[in-house]
């Protein structure tokens, strides 16, 4: 008997097994961020116009820079365009009654008259009590001034000592708040309303804008004092530096002159 042929084992090959790779660790999903709801400020009905009007101008929300729009941003304007299309509706009327009865004409003229001396009397009044109330201001109150508040003060105390006065202080006047004048002279000013000492960046963007302006000089104003490295750049760039002794001292010139200058 032959014996059947028998294939020989095949030893099985051993497959080294990959590594295994580390647990990653559970990432917990980030909410989106939300912004908190602000509370909306309870709408205030406001008697008069003219107490609102004053009430932005003296927060600083009032600008004569910005944009006009249908609406008046200052009372008076609204009387006086009121006034005018009055008038157009009224004059033609009015000239017939005039040729008509002459006597009744002339015994209403004083009304007009006397409304014409009310607004002058009101107009003149309103000037006075500004020129008190700049006068009233001290060197202290210039510190708790805003910004814009100190540049249009500082407009008035320049009127006064014979300058003529450009307000340019808006957002993007490179460096240009006032423009100054006098003796075919002009200045850019800059007004620094600090409770630090003013560095050299303020003395800088005067000069720089001195070109822009076509100006002769540059002058920055400040209720503070100034760095020495101010005063160096200043010195050497014709650049007037008023710093808090001397704005004291126009200060108190323009409160003794009692006088409408």
């Amino acid at each position: 008997m032959v014996r059947p042929f028998k294939l020989p084992k095949i030893p099985k090959l051993k497959i080294p097994r990959s590594p295994r790779l580390p647990k990653m660790p559970k990432v917990r999903m980030v909410r989106p961020f939300k912004l908190p709801k602000v509370p909306r400020s309870p709408r205030v009905f406001r008697s008069s116009p003219i107490r609102s009007f004053r009430q932005r101008r003296a927060r600083g929300l009032y600008s004569p820079h910005r944009a006009r729009s249908l609406k008046f941003k200052n009372p008076l304007e609204a009387v006086v365009a009121l006034a005018f299309f009055a008038a157009l509706v009224f004059i033609p009327p009015a000239i017939d009654f005039a040729e008509q009865h002459p006597v009744e004409t002339a015994l209403l003229s004083p009304i007009p008259i006397g409304l014409i001396s009310l607004a002058v009397y009101w107009k003149v009044r309103r000037r006075w009590q500004r020129l008190r109330a700049l006068k009233a201001v001290r060197l202290a109150d210039v510190d708790n001034m805003s910004g814009r508040r100190f540049e249009r003060y500082l407009a008035a105390l320049f009127r006064h000592h014979g300058y003529d006065v450009q307000e340019t202080g808006r957002s993007g006047d490179q460096g240009c708040d006032l423009l100054l004048s006098k003796d075919g002279e002009k200045i850019v000013c800059q007004a620094k309303r600090y409770h630090g000492r003013v560095s050299n960046d303020a003395v800088q963007q005067a000069v720089a804008a001195i070109a822009l302006y076509h100006c002769h000089r540059a002058m920055v104003v400040t209720n503070s004092r100034f760095t020495d490295g101010a005063r160096r750049l200043a010195a050497a760039n014709n650049c007037e530096l008023v710093d808090r002794e001397q704005l004291g001292e126009l200060i108190a010139r323009f409160r003794e002159n009692r006088g409408w200058s």
